[in-house]
């Protein structure tokens, strides 16, 4: 790993801890539980990263089965603190429990259809799987952002907090859908891209804790 890409990594894992501080802090972690475990759960995932890419190596089998797996973890609970979002911006119109569980089937029919729908390949079916519902989760979570998004320029929610954590995941996977389109556009740029994965990575968290610090 270069220097700048291990600064921006220790960045990102200091401020991801930034938020779950703030959240515990500030006595919103049963309010946005999901999201306070998704960030929480970044932190282990970016530690044990760093450590199997340390000791085994970017291309290494340990290395990309814990990349993939984690990577599914981490989506699934990104799409359920964004349902839960959405469950406090909807609050007085639809009741929280019909927008959880409508959440919660959702992902469970994506899950189910991604886990059984994957092809043959040299790789394990439970890797593939975990690739596929990585895929599929994040895809549903970036549609329900925009959706949500678009929703709430027209609805006047009361939640302050809510919206701005919406604004801030509505900019993050605006710039990840970007940098994917630029991958498929222009192939030869492959390799610059994944720094900008990463600065769009670093967003949210960031812009999560100045949401936070602004509401105090």
């Amino acid at each position: 790993m270069a220097p700048a890409e291990l600064t921006l990594w220790l960045l990102t894992t200091i401020v991801e801890g930034l938020v779950v501080f703030l959240c515990i802090r500030q006595k919103v972690v049963s309010k946005f539980f999901f999201f306070s475990c998704y960030f929480a759960a970044s932190i282990v995932v970016s530690v044990g990263r760093f450590w199997v890419l340390s000791r085994d190596g970017s291309s290494s089998v340990e290395y990309l089965h814990f990349y993939y797996y984690s990577e599914a973890v981490l989506a699934i609970l990104l799409t359920l603190a964004i349902w839960q979002i959405s469950a406090r911006l909807a609050a007085g119109r639809v009741s929280p429990e019909k927008m959880l569980i409508g959440g919660a089937g959702i992902l469970l029919l994506v899950i189910l259809f991604s886990f059984f729908g994957v092809p043959y390949a040299n790789l394990r079916p439970i890797t593939l799987s975990a690739i596929v519902i990585s895929q599929n989760t994040f895809f549903i979570a970036g549609f329900a952002t925009l959706v949500l998004w678009v929703w709430n320029l027209f609805n006047n929610a009361e939640d302050r907090i809510a919206t701005q954590f919406l604004n801030v995941l509505a900019v993050y996977f605006a710039l990840i859908f970007l940098v994917y389109w630029l991958e498929q556009a222009r192939p030869f740029y492959r390799g610059h891209n994944d720094d900008l994965f990463s600065m769009a990575g670093a967003w949210l968290p960031l812009g999560c804790s100045f949401a936070l610090v602004k509401d105090q």
